[in-house]
């Protein structure tokens, strides 16, 4: 939580994606606007070789780990 403040853990994090690259999909499942951020970033460096998707918390949401708020 709050990883984007902290400079060397964004650029670990950069790194690591950078470093499983080329890849098919890459999820990016931060957290909003921390993954847009990821996001961009990789892009602007150039590095990473594939398609990387923002998703949120919908991985917990499908698995069930998380449940929806009720409508």
């Amino acid at each position: 939580m709050g990883f984007i403040g902290d400079p060397q853990a964004v650029a670990r994090c950069l790194e690591f994606i950078e470093g499983a690259s080329p890849f098919r999909i890459c999820f990016l499942a931060v957290g909003s606007p921390q993954q847009e951020a990821l996001a961009r970033m990789l892009g602007a460096r150039g590095r990473a070789r594939g398609l990387a998707l923002c998703v949120g918390a919908s991985l917990n949401f499908i698995s069930g780990a998380e449940k929806r708020a009720p409508a």
